[in-house]
C-alpha cells in the first residue's frame, strides 16, 4: 500500500505563489522603466549601421557602374519649388528639418556636374496626396512608380542651407563656403541603387530614437548629400561628389558620428546645436 506521506509535492502553496509573484513585481520595477532607452539604443545602434551600408552601397554602386544611381527623392513637393512638409520637423515647431535643408537652385555647371555623375533625374513628393510619408510620399497609388523630374538648369533642388558659420563638425567632409554647394537627396525606392538590379533590396529607414514619429506622417528615409562645387564654371573641374549620408532627424541632419557620439553623451554628440 502506497503511503499518502511518501508521495511527492506538486505545485505551489500560496506563500510560495505569493512570494514568486513579488519576486517578479520588483523586477518589472526595475526593467520596465529601463525600456524605452533599451528600445532607442537598439534605434541607434540600427541607425548608425543602416548610415554605413548606405554609405558602402552607393560606393559600391559607383565602383560597379562608373556613376552614382539615379531617381533620388527630391525632398520638395510635387511643385518642386518648396521643401516638403514631410520631412521631420523640430518637436517645438518651424522649419522642416530644423532649416538645415531648404529649396535652392543649380546652374548648367552644377547640372552638368551631376549628370556627369549618373544623377539625371529626381522624384518629387505629393504632400497633399501621398499614400505613406515615408514607403510612397510620391501620390496615393503605390502601384504606380512615380514619375521623375529631369534636372534642369536653374531647376529646384534641396541644398544644405548657406550659413555664416560651419556645423561644427557634424557632417564630416562639409565645408559650407564660395566653393562649394551642397545638393541634398533622399534614398527611396525609386533610385536605382535599390531592387533587383541595384545593391540593395529595398530603401533603409533611418529611425532615431530621439526623432521618431508615425512614418505615415513623415519621412525616414537616409539622404546623399553630393557636392556639386561652386556657381558660375560651367561644368569645370570634378564630377558632382559624394560627401556624407545622413539621417533626418527633424532638428538637423544625423551623421553616423554624430549618433555614435549620442551613446555617451544624451543625444549631445557632434554638432548637436545648429549655429
Amino acid at each position: 500500500m502506497t503511503n499518502h506521506s511518501d508521495k511527492r509535492r506538486r505545485g505551489l502553496t500560496l506563500l510560495e505563489l505569493v512570494v514568486v509573484m513579488a519576486i517578479l513585481v520588483a523586477l518589472a520595477a526595475v526593467l520596465i522603466p529601463t525600456l524605452p532607452s533599451l528600445l532607442g539604443r537598439a534605434n541607434q545602434a540600427s541607425g548608425v549601421s543602416n548610415v554605413v551600408d548606405l554609405d558602402k552601397a552607393l560606393q559600391t554602386y559607383l565602383g560597379t557602374n562608373l556613376h552614382y544611381p539615379d531617381r533620388f527623392d527630391s525632398l520638395l513637393d510635387g511643385g518642386g519649388t518648396e521643401l516638403s512638409a514631410l520631412l521631420p520637423t523640430p518637436d517645438e515647431g518651424g522649419a522642416p528639418v530644423g532649416g538645415w535643408v531648404v529649396a535652392g537652385s543649380i546652374d548648367s555647371g552644377q547640372l552638368l556636374r551631376l549628370q556627369r555623375a549618373g544623377i539625371t533625374e529626381v522624384c518629387d513628393f505629393d504632400d497633399e496626396n501621398a499614400k505613406h510619408a515615408t514607403l510612397y510620399p510620391y501620390g496615393a497609388n503605390d502601384k504606380i512608380l512615380p514619375t521623375p523630374r529631369p534636372l534642369e538648369a536653374d531647376g529646384s533642388v534641396a541644398v544644405l542651407a548657406a550659413k555664416g558659420g560651419s556645423y561644427d563638425g557634424a557632417l564630416p567632409g562639409v565645408d559650407l563656403d564660395e566653393d562649394h554647394t551642397y545638393v541634398v537627396l533622399g534614398v527611396g525606392n525609386p533610385c536605382t541603387l535599390c531592387g533587383p538590379g541595384g545593391q540593395v533590396r529595398e530603401a533603409p529607414m533611418y529611425l532615431h530614437h530621439k526623432a521618431i514619429k508615425s512614418p505615415d506622417e513623415q519621412y525616414q528615409r537616409l539622404c546623399a548629400i553630393f557636392d556639386v562645387g561652386p556657381t558660375g564654371t560651367q561644368g569645370r573641374g570634378a564630377d558632382a561628389n559624394l560627401v556624407a549620408v545622413v539621417g533626418l532627424k527633424g532638428p538637423k541632419l544625423s551623421s553616423a558620428s554624430e549618433v555614435l557620439g549620442s551613446f555617451t553623451s544624451e543625444d549631445t554628440g557632434p554638432g548637436s546645436e545648429y549655429k
